[in-house]
């Protein structure tokens, strides 16, 4: 048996101003078969927002029905809107081979991780605060009040970090990136073991 790229479900959260998106972007690079999840959201699209692309846009309606369906994995609600992962594109592009990655609140990491228990999560966290601050600071998209709120959300989701696979601190892309690849390498060797050794017991019979 080959050592082969099992198609993985990768949640990786952390605060807001982490890198989260800037990582994950950098671990795709080395991903021939990778899918980034895409949400739902009973919000309207904004400006050249594309349906499939950007958001899976559906009614409030359909939303929540969704909901009841057990067709959502995790989902929140911001501004009277739904936002959430749909269980049907997870499954389908998982039957197809690829690895699912996922950009994903705290919140939604535990979420997924309680739907499919085989899913990998990686948080990311910054070095201290300060740099955090930096961070959004550098950004320059929010208001300082914003900013003293992104960081008080931090602590609280920085105290939720013990509750997933892993823990990484984002000091560098490069490093990081490479700690990701690592993970993703040691999860399909569990996986390549433990099919080895199934398969081992199979041939007695």
């Amino acid at each position: 048996m080959a050592l082969e790229k099992k198609p993985l479900v990768v949640c990786i959260s952390g605060p807001s101003g982490v890198g989260k998106g800037t990582v994950l972007r950098e671990v795709l690079r080395q991903e021939d078969r990778a899918w980034v999840s895409v949400s739902a959201t009973s919000r309207p699209p904004r400006g050249q927002e594309e349906n499939g692309v950007d958001y899976y846009f559906v009614s409030q309606e359909d939303f929540q029905q969704m909901i009841a369906a057990d067709q959502i994995l995790e989902y929140d609600e911001f501004c009277g809107n739904y936002y959430g992962t749909p269980r049907a594109q997870i499954e389908a592009r998982l039957d197809a081979g690829y690895s699912i990655f996922l950009d994903i609140t705290v919140k939604g990491a535990l979420a997924i991780k309680k739907a499919l228990p085989q899913a990998i999560t990686i948080f990311l966290a910054p070095p201290n605060l300060q740099e955090l601050r930096s961070r959004l600071e550098f950004r320059d998209t929010e208001s300082p009040e914003k900013i003293v709120s992104r960081l008080s959300q931090a602590r609280q989701e920085i105290s939720q970090a013990p509750q997933f696979d892993y823990f990484l601190i984002n000091e560098s892309l490069e490093e990081t990136s490479s700690a990701v690849q690592d993970i993703l390498y040691v999860e399909r060797l569990r996986a390549f073991r433990r099919a080895v050794a199934i398969q081992s017991i199979v041939e007695k019979f």
